[in-house]
Parts: C-alpha cells; sequence; structure tokens
C-alpha cells in the first residue's frame, strides 16, 4: 500500500515496540550508545522515538566503525577480555528462560547471579541494577524496578476468622 506516494509498509517497525526485541539482542555498550543516540535524536527532532530507518544509519555507523581497519587496534591478551555472547543452545539461562516463571525464586535468582546478568533488565553482563538505564516494566505488579520473571508474589496474611463471620464469635 502506498500513501503520499511512499510505502507504509516500514512506518510499523517505527513503532518502539517492535525494535526492543532487536535491541535486547545487542551488547550493552552498544545498547547503552542507542539509548544516548535515541534521547539526542528525540530531542533534536522533537519526536517520542527515532524511526527505524535511524536505528538502521546507527547500527551500519558502529558496524563501520567497529570494522575500520584504521581505527581497530589489538589488544594485549588478558588486558580486557572480549565481551562473549550468550550461545543460546548452550547457555542454561536463555535456554530456560521461558520456563524461568516456573522455577522458585531462589532459583532464578541463583541463575541470574551464576550468568552474572543484570537483576532490572536481565539482558547484559556489563552492568549491575543500580546502573541499569534500560526502561524495564513487571506485568504483573507494573514496576519499572524488575521484569516479570522476578516478580515475587506476596502472600495475603489470612483474614481473623472474627472478620470473617463480622466479628461475632460462634458458641461451640
Amino acid at each position: 500500500m502506498r500513501k503520499g506516494g511512499r510505502s507504509t509498509a516500514g512506518t510499523i517497525l517505527d513503532e518502539p515496540i517492535y525494535l526492543k526485541p532487536a535491541l535486547t539482542e545487542l551488547p550493552g555498550d552498544i545498547q547503552t550508545r542507542w539509548q544516548r543516540h535515541a534521547f539526542s535524536y528525540k530531542r533534536n527532532h522533537d519526536v517520542d522515538y527515532p524511526p527505524f530507518a535511524e536505528f538502521s544509519k546507527f547500527i551500519q555507523d558502529v558496524s563501520l566503525e567497529n570494522n575500520d581497519p584504521n581505527l581497530v587496534f589489538e589488544r594485549p591478551e588478558n588486558d580486557n577480555p572480549p565481551a562473549r555472547m550468550c550461545d543460546r543452545s548452550l547457555c542454561p539461562l536463555a535456554s530456560a528462560v521461558p520456563f524461568v516463571p516456573c522455577k522458585p525464586i531462589d532459583e532464578r535468582k541463583s541463575l541470574i547471579r551464576q550468568h552474572r546478568l543484570c537483576f532490572r533488565c536481565l539482558t547484559s553482563t556489563t552492568h549491575m541494577a543500580k546502573e541499569c538505564k534500560l526502561p524495564v516494566k513487571c506485568t504483573e505488579c507494573e514496576s519499572d524496578k524488575h521484569l516479570a520473571a522476578l516478580h515475587v508474589k506476596r502472600k495475603s496474611k489470612p483474614k481473623d476468622p472474627e472478620e470473617v463471620q463480622g466479628g461475632e464469635q460462634r458458641n461451640g
């Protein structure tokens, strides 16, 4: 379908909800760079969120920058080990993700600690929860402090039998 001589097929990709899954696959440092870039773009262009074309341009620029032979240099070994990407077929946490809510909270936290993931976004090994700038929201309680995988359901205190019976006591 065309609108004003331009295809509207790409406009759905301009919605942030469709871009977020791609963002979570990026390394933490590039996510942080995109966040700064997106904020600057929003401010300079007076929009709610940068369009997909801007994200695509950003990724191309990062790729060119990281692969420019004149700018790439060798680091001495053991100085800063390269960031490792998670191989979903080998990573126990990645393979457990669909089943995380079924596991007890202590086991979920243990997996997150074991894999040194951020307790807030659950996607990065480069920062901790207190430094996390990624937008998160729990689908259970709407909290912006954790994701649903770490939501703890609070048990309500059982009501006093007298309250249930309207304060009347039974004679037995």
